[in-house]
């Protein structure tokens, strides 16, 4: 059985680096779990913030420079090998994009398995990614990954989705692509700060 734990990280804005040691923390603390999670799945842009604007030029990163941090803060954290799910600003063939990388930390197969780019941006509302962010071309599903071998073959095989939620019809785009299982990155908007519990808090 996969047993997966969600990082309800509140990310400090810009601050890559003290967000990172917090998801190393995280690390540690799901490793003293009486079942540590094969895989832990984080939110968009969960190191950075959402609301960067201008700011996702200074903050964006290339993937393999993700995953040696985060294969750094895993391998200090002493926690055992995991997957690791969650979102980012990519920087990638001059462009910069709203992505999120699935990658296997520890062991000898460690590696990056996925990277999605953000294929529908908001433009309404309090949105405008189309300003600062490049839109992805594809959706498209992985082949096998270490966790989801634990699992059935349903669908003809061991296929991991990983989107952005922006738009209902990359759900259904989604499905065509037929995941065993499939896991959505999502940053969610605090327009009342002031009712938000702190970072490790018990909510209501």
């Amino acid at each position: 059985m996969l047993t997966v734990s969600l990082a309800q990280l509140r990310p400090r804005k810009g601050r890559y680096a003290e967000n990172l040691a917090r998801l190393g923390e995280m690390f540690r603390e799901a490793a003293l779990l009486p079942t540590p999670p094969g895989l832990i799945v984080g939110p968009e842009s969960a190191l950075t913030g959402y609301f960067l604007e201008g700011g996702v030029r200074d903050l964006a990163l290339e993937a393999e420079r993700l995953f040696d941090d985060l294969s750094r803060v895993h391998r200090e954290s002493g926690a055992p090998d995991l997957e690791v799910a969650l979102g980012f600003y990519e920087r990638h063939s001059n462009h910069i994009y709203n992505s999120a990388l699935y990658a296997s930390l520890g062991g000898s197969d460690a590696g990056i398995r996925h990277v999605h780019r953000k294929v529908f941006l908001p433009t309404y509302g309090v949105f405008d990614e189309e300003r600062f962010v490049a839109a992805g071309d594809q959706v498209r599903a992985a082949g096998h990954v270490r966790v989801l071998g634990e699992l059935p073959p349903v669908c003809g095989g061991q296929r991991q989705g990983l989107v952005i939620l922006a738009h209902p019809l990359k759900a259904i785009l989604r499905a065509f692509a037929e995941p065993t299982a499939w896991f959505p990155s999502a940053g969610g908007v605090g327009r009342d700060h002031a009712a938000v519990p702190a970072a490790g808090a018990a909510g209501p």
